[in-house]
């Protein structure tokens, strides 16, 4: 250590006198002393089971509830926007567990900033979760907490990150509102006013694909962006109509009074160029229970009895038609042109399948299993 030391520019003093009586350590106590100092919470890069045992961590870990609530608060908001900004500013080494910890630093802190008193800091923290949150696409959760924040200071961020959050989930209109509210109070805000351009253009694409949407032509105008959202809601995905039925078959889609949708249904046989028409298939019901009805006597072109229901597969086609919402637009293709649905799936099931995309109203393939037209039907290009 002496020869380390003096050999170095800073120590290199002809005038220091080093003390000779210190004894020789060992090569073992110089590892340990080593692995000390780099297991030392400290100065750790990241924290292992073995460490939460360690006094020296736990006596860390109470400096952080050492203090009044507001000390507390304050300190817990104080790590938590270190882990947020670390990620926001794409400095992060682990983005998963830095978001956990901004997490819990916010909800330690507010769990503490009950008893606080500094309005700014419980502010801080719930804005603080509701940028977290949003990074993680948990929408809710962020209006939740900036509706909180709203409560102790209105500012141009809260009601950015509400807009915002709005416009995630596809509630424009509500986007819209809070974005209103908010240049009522900050007039001159940019950023306020960029978002509502954002919300207000979405609003009117999502207007104008519900009037492109023929399943809900013969629907009432006041129920057709009800229904077109509870669709959005579920992940349906609506195309462009590739089966034209004549004009007296209703092929609207209605919801009930509890949200639940009913959808008209087109059959394909396409061994025997044949079709059934299902008018009301209720969202929930199962392929199975519906199909039972369907075959629950020979079809007049199944001559052979060759369709019924231990001897059905049942398939939608892939991709099948251009969504009318460039968002729904598949980021790959579909290695299948055909893909099979089981029988016990619910019809809505089936529709929110990511390669599902509804050409105006379901349209479902039924083959026989058995046979040579099942090897030509899934060979198709």
């Amino acid at each position: 250590m002496e020869q380390l030391l003096a050999s170095h520019p800073a120590f290199a003093d002809d005038d220091i006198e080093w003390p000779t009586n210190v004894p020789k350590r060992s090569q073992e106590e110089i590892d340990k002393d080593i692995e000390f100092f780099v297991n030392h919470p400290l100065n750790a890069r990241e924290i292992t089971p073995q460490m939460l045992e360690m006094p020296e961590f736990q006596a860390l870990a109470a400096l952080a509830y050492d203090g009044t609530p507001d000390d507390i608060a304050n300190n817990f908001r104080n790590h938590g926007y270190d882990y947020l900004n670390k990620v926001i500013l794409k400095d992060s080494k682990n983005q998963q567990q830095d978001i956990e910890q901004a997490l819990y630093c916010f909800d330690e802190g507010l769990d503490h900033a009950k008893e606080a008193k500094n309005k700014d800091t419980i502010y801080q923290l719930y804005m603080g979760r509701a940028k977290t949150n949003i990074l993680i696409a948990q929408f809710g959760k962020t209006k939740e907490d900036c509706l909180e924040a709203r409560k102790y200071k209105e500012s141009e961020q809260v009601f950015t990150i509400l807009a915002r959050s709005r416009i995630f989930v596809e509630k424009y209109q509500e986007a819209v509102e809070y974005c209103n509210e908010g240049l009522a109070k900050f007039k001159d805000s940019k950023v306020l006013k960029s978002v509502l351009a954002k919300a207000q253009d979405e609003l009117k694409k999502e207007r104008k694909r519900v009037d492109e949407i023929e399943t809900l032509q013969a629907v009432a105008k006041d129920k057709k962006l009800e229904i077109y959202r509870n669709l959005r809601s579920k992940k349906i995905k609506i195309g462009k109509r590739i089966h034209f039925l004549p004009e007296i078959v209703d092929v609207s889609i209605t919801a009930d009074a509890d949200g639940k949708l009913h959808f008209p249904v087109l059959l394909l046989y396409d061994e025997y160029m044949a079709t059934d028409f299902i008018q009301d298939w209720p969202e929930d019901v199962s392929v199975k229970d519906q199909l039972l009805q369907v075959f629950s006597e020979p079809a007049p072109w199944d001559e052979q009895g060759k369709y019924r229901m231990d001897t059905i597969e049942v398939y939608f086609e892939a991709d099948s038609t251009t969504p009318l919402d460039p968002k729904d637009k598949s980021r790959d293709k579909s290695t299948k042109k055909y893909v099979k649905v089981s029988l016990e799936s619910s019809l809505l099931e089936v529709l929110q399948h990511r390669h599902h995309i509804v050409p105006s109203y379901p349209v479902i393939k039924v083959i026989c299993k058995h046979g040579p037209f099942k090897e030509a039907f899934l060979n198709e290009i």
